[in-house]
């Protein structure tokens, strides 16, 4: 069991150092406040679309409800696959530089536009992003930066710990967590908490006996995740600049995330005393959210060309500039579906499962499972 905790420790530290790596989103600053939403949002949302996707897993492994005061504890690991069209975005398609004043622009190579997001691979080849004026005899070139590259990791495991226990008249209710991990002294945290329900059916035919040992029930649960990352974006970044935006506290910069997901399904499952085979198939619908939080450097040319951080505060920073929403892909309820197959050794399980969503899903788990009534395999039972 000491074994599993720790699996289940260094994945949640994998998924803490995945979201630590996006405070190179910081960088996305340089293009000035009207335009790091726009970049922000298609080079974050795969990944947190495909966490949403694995919140909906891990919450079954069987349709038939605990008896009262029976309860199991499973240990699992959801993980959604990330597709390679999800990889990459193209900058050409942002507008970006559309808001800027007159006389700036936000200037792309043409060859070179293709950007991976978050869970893209690692390349040397990335598009350079420059912001500058236009217009003059002399151009400026306030920022001019590489477009950050991806972690090169293209799943989402999302390990949970997971208790139901029964109430009575074929019902049971789930919570799940996983424990809050902080890397480092200033890399934030990751962490996740769940509730659900989960009624059985098959109580309410008038004739159960065909049925033997198949057992059919509805679930309901939420689940929520949340995560945040510190960053570190001065007015040196910009290069060689003149701070004139002395006052200005730029420490305690982050970032926030959160994840949730709603998700409902019919569940009938073929339950022996070994194994189970069971199934679902319902929808899910997640949301998630990504804040920048703190105030961040904006660079301005002076008029001899020299870039400079102004000492007007209207201009010289910009506070929290991104707050923006991520619904899971091209429409906020996905439906779902999965099948998965339950082994069982007097008290203690191991199950395995695919699920077919928006993402693949791939499910393990590994738990404790116990029930104060005598269990009837294949012949009628009463609640």
């Amino acid at each position: 069991m000491k074994k599993i905790v720790l699996i289940l420790l260094l994945l949640s530290s994998i998924n803490s150092l995945v979201f630590s790596q996006l405070s190179d989103i910081d960088q996305f600053i340089q293009v000035g406040k009207d335009d790091i939403g726009k970049i922000a949002k298609p080079y974050v949302a795969p990944l947190l679309q495909a966490y949403g996707a694995s919140l909906s897993n891990g919450w079954y492994n069987t349709a038939r409800p605990h008896d009262l005061l029976g309860f199991d504890l499973n240990i699992s690991v959801s993980t959604a696959l990330i597709p390679l069209e999800k990889q990459t975005y193209d900058l050409a398609e942002l507008e970006l530089g559309e808001n800027l004043p007159l006389g700036f622009e936000i200037a792309l190579d043409p060859e070179n536009t293709i950007a991976p997001t978050v869970v893209g691979v690692n390349t040397t080849d990335r598009p350079r992003i420059i912001y500058r004026t236009t217009g003059g005899q002399t151009v400026y070139t306030l920022a001019s930066f590489e477009h950050p590259d991806g972690t090169g990791m293209t799943v989402a495991p999302m390990p949970t710990i997971k208790a139901a226990f029964g109430i009575g008249a074929g019902t049971e209710i789930m919570t799940r967590f996983c424990p809050n991990i902080q890397i480092g002294d200033n890399a934030g945290g990751f962490s996740t908490w769940g509730i659900g329900i989960k009624h059985g059916l098959t109580q309410w035919l008038s004739d159960r006996s065909s049925l033997r040992a198949v057992n059919m029930s509805l679930m309901a649960a939420y689940s929520s995740l949340s995560a945040s990352v510190a960053l570190d974006f001065q007015p040196e970044d910009y290069g060689d600049v003149i701070n004139y935006a002395q006052a200005i506290d730029f420490s305690g910069q982050k970032m926030e995330y959160g994840i949730t997901n709603l998700t409902a399904n019919f569940l009938i499952s073929y339950d022996q005393e070994v194994y189970t085979i069971y199934g679902g198939f319902g929808i899910s619908k997640s949301s998630a959210f990504v804040k920048m939080l703190g105030n961040y450097p904006l660079a301005i040319p002076s008029t001899d060309g020299q870039i400079i951080i102004s000492a007007h505060e209207e201009i010289n920073h910009v506070t929290d500039p991104v707050d923006i929403e991520i619904e899971n892909g091209a429409s906020s309820i996905s439906p779902r579906g999965n099948l998965g197959f339950r082994l069982r050794f007097i008290y203690f399980t191991f199950n395995l499962e695919v699920t077919y969503a928006e993402y693949i899903m791939a499910t393990g788990g590994i738990g404790f499972s116990f029930d104060t009534a005598k269990k009837t395999y294949g012949r009628k039972r009463r609640w």
